[in-house]
């Protein structure tokens, strides 16, 4: 059977909460279909071409991805009327965490792909000495920039907050528009907010409080979290006029159009970008700290990761995937076309555009995504208060609303 992807726009999301469900898995004409439902828009085609090869290799199985808007909601809904794809993705957050203990992922730790997988990439997805994901590629997050306007203007990678801000007021002078960010979807500003707070000097202290829900303002985070609030606006001061009015689709459509010379986002973008402009010439850099010393960038194996589920209709054909998956070939391939750093052993590809951020791993000053150990209502909240923050300039209230959103959940 021919793999196809399912775009599902909301009417069906209606209907799925009514109560109808997705086709589930079935066997028929002397082929197993297992559903694959995705995560990750940004790697439908790459996908499509890996399962390919895969029912080339296993003509009595068909592998259907199925793509949806809103993807994680449609999971909680499919999960609650018990219809869970043989196969998704997940990220490795609370959100998985919790359907491990419900009991819908199943525990494949006996399976031989795991030890194609980096030890440090499993301890970040191991849960409670298991393993229930396979983790394809770590995902950085940090500013985009496109180096052909740097180079047009003299400007260098900046190290330093002031250099960064400096890079700015050059491009500003030279009518150029320095930065693109997000403020419409809170998606998008939840996870600047885990690019921003990487600045703070402090990070690990102001983490292990958040995490055990004792954050204090008269702690030396506090006032380093209103220096970065600070930072926060006079870098708006730089972007686009309608920054809460402004979209990811249209803001990444933009930079890949040279419209700006910065943009915010994670190392997922790199497909996009390519597709939308192949002749760009852009690479990812850390956002720098006042101190160059204190920054940091994200590096999380959860990039594209998948499970199985415990009530899989076919899991025999659902572990031959995840095996296949995992094979330096296909992982090799995933990590060219994806652009991301992989979480597979023998798997040396590292994109160009990530070579910044790279360095900075390799220094030792990376860190989980904040958002990860965040609930769903942390998450959106504080993408909230970052919109506020957007719309307002006030300090004070969005510090002490992120003491509120980590203290009460």
């Amino acid at each position: 059977m021919k793999t196809t992807v399912k775009i599902l726009f909301l009417a069906l999301i209606v209907l799925t909460a009514a109560g109808a469900v997705f086709a589930g898995p079935s066997s028929q004409g002397g082929k197993t279909r297992i559903e694959f439902v995705s995560l990750k828009r940004e790697a439908v085609d790459i996908m499509n071409k890996l399962i390919a090869d895969f029912e080339a290799e296993n003509p009595t199985i068909d592998v259907e991805q199925t793509i949806v808007p809103d993807p994680e909601r449609v999971l909680t809904t499919r999960m609650a009327s018990n219809d869970v794809p043989d196969l998704f993705s997940q990220w490795p957050t609370v959100n998985f965490q919790q359907r491990v203990d419900a009991g819908h992922i199943a525990d494949i730790s006996d399976l031989p792909a795991i030890r194609n997988i980096k030890d440090d990439a499993l301890k970040v997805t191991r849960y409670k000495g298991k393993d229930w994901l396979i983790p394809i590629s770590y995902n950085t997050m940090g500013v985009w920039y496109n180096k052909d306007i740097f180079a047009r203007y003299n400007i260098a990678v900046p190290t330093t907050w002031a250099e960064f801000i400096n890079a700015c007021k050059t491009l500003k002078a030279n009518n150029i528009t320095p930065a693109l960010i997000c403020g419409k979807e809170l998606e998008p500003t939840r996870q600047d907010m885990c690019v921003y707070l990487l600045t703070v000097p402090d990070y690990d202290a102001l983490q292990a409080d958040w995490a055990a829900r004792r954050v204090d303002l008269n702690k030396p985070y506090g006032n380093q979290l209103r220096d970065m609030a600070r930072r926060i606006v006079e870098y708006q001061s730089y972007a686009q006029a309608d920054v809460i009015g402004s979209g990811r689709d249209q803001l990444r459509a933009d930079f890949a159009s040279g419209r700006a010379a910065m943009y915010i986002e994670g190392s997922w973008c790199i497909p996009t970008f390519e597709a939308a402009n192949p002749n760009l010439n852009f690479s990812l850099m850390p956002l720098p700290a006042v101190n160059a010393a204190d920054t940091r960038v994200t590096a999380f194996p959860g990039d594209f990761a998948i499970t199985m589920a415990s009530s899989a209709k076919y899991p025999a054909e659902s572990r031959k995937f995840l095996e296949f998956i995992t094979t330096p070939a296909a992982a090799t391939y995933y990590a060219q076309k994806d652009g991301s750093i992989s979480c597979i052993k023998g798997v040396t590809y590292v994109a160009p555009q990530l070579a910044d951020q790279q360095k900075v791993i390799d220094g030792g000053r990376s860190r989980s995504p904040a958002d990860v150990i965040w609930t769903t209502k942390q998450q959106d909240d504080i993408g909230a208060a970052l919109q506020n923050l957007y719309m307002t300039g006030d300090i004070e209230k969005f510090v002490t609303t992120l003491q509120s959103v980590w203290n009460n959940g």
